[in-house]
């Protein structure tokens, strides 16, 4: 089998792909990586999309939406970010990257339009990995509006199903969703994670995407500030190379870590509440200090506090002090949900299953 693995650029929007990809290498099946040169799986050769967008212009939108309320910025960036420029970039070498290695399965994530519409064309089947709750339909809808006039542009007829057609999987748990929501039906996997120790300190990452934004650096010393205030040793990621003066003393600040190492022994984690983090956090048994700033971290930020797993707190004054408090308050925490997603079904287990949709 022929499995061509797309995404967009992105460490958030690739790491939930990596897994499948892997599993469906190990199991002998010939795998390629369909992504810009931002982004890469050890191990898997690649086809090279162009850079998604140009920088200036994606950074006349980023900066537009702290300006908006969070639905509004949710629809600027949809629509724009990951809908019309990055698609609009990227979808005509998708296409002739379909058509010529002729690919029996396309596996997206599901912001990765460009594949999914590339597919589409060539009559072949697909499975769209979630790097979000899957019960997040809005950002189907807004994907959908987003790049309805490239899909005219092909000669493909209006989206009816608004990208819900096809498979589905994703690594969140069935009790992370949010209630009352109709996502579309959706396989669910787990990746090997070892439970924490909970015998080490706190361990602060606003990702990888937050470090373009004009606040990242103050929400940063806050996290920073709040969780060594609170007693506890600190392990920082910054995502990428910043100018970060100031940061508290004691806190052990790096570029990247190893998260799953890190998580092994940690206490707590303070982060923004990206997916990937997120789940990570999770799996391992770690109560989560959720700072929300843009995107699907709101969400996930409502769902974590409704389940108990950890603390919100949202941005604004005397931060630093609020953040103390929850990581106080998280070390009392028992995440009972490592158990729902330890009792999920391997990813390896997916590989059948894709054999069965290609045919």
């Amino acid at each position: 089998m022929r499995v061509l693995f797309g995404s967009t650029d992105g460490q958030g929007h690739l790491r939930p792909l990596v897994p499948f990809a892997s599993a469906a290498r190990d199991a002998g099946h010939d795998v390629v990586l369909l992504a810009s040169a931002g982004v890469s799986i050890p191990g898997v050769p690649q086809l090279l999309l162009p850079e998604p967008m140009d920088a200036e212009e994606r950074g006349r939108v980023v900066e537009r939406a702290p300006t908006l309320t969070p639905l509004e910025a949710d629809r600027l960036v949809v629509t724009e970010i990951f809908g019309r420029l990055n698609t609009t970039a990227t979808l005509p070498t998708a296409v002739r990257h379909v058509e010529a290695w002729r690919p029996d399965l396309v596996v997206h994530e599901s912001a990765c339009a460009s594949a999914r519409l590339a597919a589409e064309c060539a009559g072949v089947p697909t499975v769209a990995v979630h790097p979000s709750l899957p019960s997040l339909t809005r950002f189907l809808d807004l994907l959908t509006d987003g790049v309805a006039p490239l899909r005219a542009a092909l000669g493909l007829p209006p989206d009816e199903d608004r990208m819900t057609s096809g498979a589905h999987a994703t690594l969140f748990p069935a009790s992370m969703e949010i209630p009352g929501a109709d996502p579309p039906p959706v396989r669910r996997y787990r990746v090997d994670a070892a439970r924490s120790s909970r015998t080490g300190g706190a361990y602060v990452t606003l990702g990888t995407v937050a470090r373009y934004m004009p606040f990242f650096a103050d929400v940063l010393r806050a996290a920073v500030a709040g969780s060594t205030s609170a007693g506890l040793a600190t392990t920082v990621a910054t995502g990428g190379p910043a100018d970060l003066p100031d940061l508290p003393a004691g806190a052990e600040v790096h570029v990247w870590v190893d998260q799953a190492e890190v998580l092994r022994t940690a206490r707590v984690i303070v982060c923004h509440g990206g997916s990937g983090t997120v789940i990570d956090a999770l799996a391992a048994g770690v109560p989560i200090v959720v700072v929300p700033l843009f995107a699907d971290q709101f969400p996930n930020a409502e769902r974590i506090e409704a389940l108990g797993v950890g603390v919100r707190v949202d941005p604004g004054p005397d931060l630093a002090a609020r953040i103390a408090e929850a990581v106080a308050a998280a070390q009392e925490i028992e995440v009972s949900i490592a158990d729902e997603i330890a009792a999920l079904p391997h990813v390896s287990a997916a590989v059948p299953w894709f054999e069965e949709i290609a045919g």
